[in-house]
């Protein structure tokens, strides 16, 4: 299936990796199925709309390329992409009853070069 990568969220809680990956599997109802890539774990399912995929933010090859926080990203399928609006309040929605603390995500643009869709930020709701 072909995907778009479109929206990357920070998550804030500071719990395991395991523990946000159960959180996240619990949230979506899917099974996150782990690697190693390149000393950085990653967690990754599909739903029937996208792609789920959580990063650690540790990385075993240094500790000078770890993050401050643990990575959501969204890969939309291509034939939903134009449902983006749509999707993004039925993820908020997913973290927010869930409780998956987050600080913000960012769309980015859906094809290369394209400067039509340029990133845009949003942020948790009250």
């Amino acid at each position: 299936m072909e995907y778009y990568k479109i929206l990357s969220i920070v998550l804030t809680d500071d719990i395991s990796f395991e523990d946000i990956t159960n959180k996240i599997a619990i949230a979506f109802n899917i099974k996150l199925q782990t690697v190693n890539d390149d000393g950085r774990l990653l967690s990754v399912g599909e739903t029937e709309k996208y792609k789920v995929i959580v990063i650690d933010r540790y990385d075993d090859l240094s500790d000078l390329l770890c993050d401050e926080n643990y990575v959501l990203d969204i890969d939309l399928h291509q034939e939903i992409f134009q449902e983006k609006e749509i999707l993004e309040e039925e993820i908020i929605s997913i973290l927010k009853c869930n409780k998956i603390s987050w600080e913000r995500g960012i769309w980015a643009p859906w094809a290369p070069g394209d400067i039509t869709n340029g990133y845009r930020e949003i942020f948790p709701k009250n």
